[in-house]
């Protein structure tokens, strides 16, 4: 250890963690407000990635961790929300002690906060995703790649270590073990310390991928099924140009308009308003960087950036660019830029707490709106509420609510949208009941609007705003 730590830091970590557990447990929300939610909740009963539950590459190590969880909580949204509060406060607390390695308890204890109240952190940790699941395997990672003493037997322990978070990290959330591996070489290489044995690494890497994988191919049917069904997937989203640029045609306005919406997402993610603008996003993100880069603990931050910005490259190439919760990771990065500011006024405690209290109304603030919107019904629930008790007996064609209505509303009648399917649409509309969709306009036939349910699109960008149509009765005037 490193002169700063002291033996009762771990004590103060998990006093810490109970803190924030108890924070996030009650802020977290209490429905599964995503449609990948819905596949985690479904394949905690039944684990098969050929009825995408979940959907592939399956995330084994997360809906292990939930199945053990749900022996206590029973309610599957109730446990995957509260598994993502346990794991924010499990990050939280690793990175007080990443950070105490090399600052005061005072200035980690601040950096700490600063991360565990920004709104992206504190609002994936009420999510029912694996996204914070994931990101306790970066922060555990970091800490036993910079804790194990520099001895040979050491080395070596830490190879062993590492290798199996960083092979376990894949079954829970593959796109941080990038992330994880990129920063293992940033040390390795820049950094002046003991060199891991690459093999007893590799080895280890490969045994922490067997942990979860033989279980899972064998819940699928066996190897073939789970690369089949995994290599489908991928496919399907290399091929698509909203989700990856592999199945765009590239030219210089598209590159524009997606790193557009990639920069605008991560900045809405941090900063304290929703803004399009990129000199408002410049002065949220620049300065975290730059004072992070420039930190009072270089050794830790430096190559986090440089894997970050791997990481950011694979967002950038082959997933949804609006996506705000695949930023979390740069949370890390709010939080480590806290120590340089705080120095800047070291001799000086009462600028200090002011520097503080600033950065900590500048996080706060924000994320109590976020975290505000979580007591509210998602809206594909709330649509589905409102379907179930206004119009039980209807016809209801919504391919983005099927997922959601196989929890909420298992009862009812959920047809596709798809337009080939027109035939099966006239069929409903001279059965004589109700028939709703969320589609305006399907098969040349105009619907009237007769419920909304919308939320801040920030908390989650898939199914903030819902509209239902009727299509044979009279409009309703119903907003929710």
């Amino acid at each position: 250890m490193q002169r700063y730590f002291l033996r009762t830091d771990p004590a103060f970590s998990a006093a810490l963690f109970a803190i924030l557990a108890t924070a996030y447990a009650l802020t977290r929300s209490h429905w599964l407000d995503d449609w990948d939610s819905v596949q985690f909740a479904l394949a905690l009963d039944d684990f098969d990635l050929r009825k995408h539950q979940p959907h592939p590459p399956g995330y084994p190590v997360y809906i292990a961790a939930a199945k053990v969880l749900r022996t206590v909580v029973p309610d599957a949204a109730a446990v995957l929300t509260l598994l993502s509060s346990l794991a924010g406060a499990a990050c939280a607390s690793l990175f007080f002690l990443i950070t105490r390695r090399d600052l005061d308890r005072t200035t980690a204890l601040a950096s700490t906060l600063i991360m565990a109240v920004s709104p992206l952190f504190w609002l994936q940790a009420g999510l029912a995703l694996t996204d914070m699941f994931g990101f306790f395997f970066v922060m555990l990672f970091i800490l036993l790649e910079g804790t194990a003493p520099t001895t040979r037997a050491g080395t070596i322990w830490r190879a062993i270590g590492c290798g199996l978070v960083a092979g376990i990290s894949i079954g829970a959330r593959p796109h941080f073990t990038l992330l994880i591996l990129v920063y293992w070489l940033a040390r390795t290489f820049f950094i002046d310390r003991s060199r891991a044995p690459a093999a007893v690494a590799a080895a280890a890497l490969f045994a922490g991928f067997l942990i979860w994988f033989l279980p899972a191919a064998a819940a699928t049917g066996g190897f073939d099924a789970y690369f089949d069904t995994s290599r489908a997937q991928f496919e399907w989203r290399f091929d698509n140009p909203e989700i990856s640029v592999l199945g765009a045609s590239i030219d210089a306005q598209y590159l524009l308009y997606r790193a557009g919406a990639f920069f605008f997402a991560l900045a809405r993610s941090i900063g304290p308003i929703d803004s399009h603008s990129i000199v408002l996003g410049a002065i949220f993100l620049m300065p975290f960087l730059l004072l992070a880069w420039w930190s009072t603990n270089p050794s830790v931050t430096r190559p986090y950036i440089i894997a970050l910005a791997f990481y950011f490259t694979l967002l950038f190439v082959i997933l949804p660019a609006g996506n705000q919760r695949y930023f979390l990771p740069f949370t890390a990065i709010v939080g480590w830029s806290t120590p340089r500011l705080l120095a800047l006024s070291r001799r000086r405690p009462a600028l200090q707490a002011a520097v503080f209290g600033v950065l900590f109304v500048f996080n706060a603030v924000p994320t109590y709106w976020f975290v505000k919107e979580l007591s509210k019904t998602p809206p594909p629930v709330a649509a589905l509420e409102w379907v179930g008790s206004t119009h039980p007996d209807a016809i209801f064609h919504s391919s983005e609510l099927a997922r959601h209505a196989r929890v909420y509303l298992p009862l009812a009648e959920i047809r596709g949208t798809d337009p080939s399917r027109c035939s099966e649409f006239a069929t409903s509309l001279a059965s004589g009941r109700p028939v709703l969709s969320t589609l305006s306009t399907y098969c040349g036939i105009d619907g009237s609007q007769v419920a909304v349910f919308d939320r801040d699109r920030r908390v989650h960008r898939k199914h903030h705003f819902i509209a239902i149509y009727v299509y044979n009765a009279p409009a309703e005037a119903s907003d929710s």
